[in-house]
């Protein structure tokens, strides 16, 4: 696998454990179906229980790529936000351009910039020990019996 696969994937997990630290239950590449229809997928799902009178629900949308396209991420989670009901939504971008945080603060979106994201990533602290999603998908691939092996990719992917 390339470098360039893993930076995506790295991140999301990275970010999720950054949030489970800070008390949030996270669900990580939730998909979201209308209908029988595979519509997109929520990087991470927050959910946060402040008290028993309250609870927060919140997307957050990651892009670590070469070209993040983070003005556009701002439309497309700030629409998934009310789309899905939630109560924020956050873009997770490795943009570092002061006019990303400022579009996302005009329309109600935080923006965790290229400083924050690059800064969780290399901390020893946003890495836990356990096997990611992707790890997981490789093994079961290399070991598989296809059909045989009775589709546990399938299944563990909602196939």
């Amino acid at each position: 696998m390339s470098e360039q696969l893993l930076k995506g994937p790295a991140a999301e997990e990275a970010l999720r454990n950054y949030f489970l630290s800070i008390g949030y239950f996270v669900v990580r590449s939730c998909k979201f179906r209308f209908n029988r229809f595979d519509v997109t997928d929520v990087d991470l799902w927050l959910y946060g229980r402040n008290s028993p009178l309250s609870r927060e629900r919140v997307n957050v949308d990651i892009k670590n790529k070469k070209t993040p396209q983070a003005l556009e991420r701002i439309f497309w989670a700030r629409g998934l936000q009310i789309v899905l009901d939630f109560d924020g939504c956050i873009v997770a971008t490795n943009d570092l351009r002061p006019d990303v945080r400022e579009f996302g603060l005009q329309h109600r979106v935080k923006v965790l910039d290229g400083r924050f994201l690059g800064r969780l990533t290399k901390s020893g602290r946003s890495h836990q020990d356990r096997i990611n999603e992707e790890q997981l998908m490789a093994e079961l691939d290399q070991s598989s019996l296809g059909k045989l092996g009775g589709g546990l990719e399938g299944a563990l992917r909602g196939q």
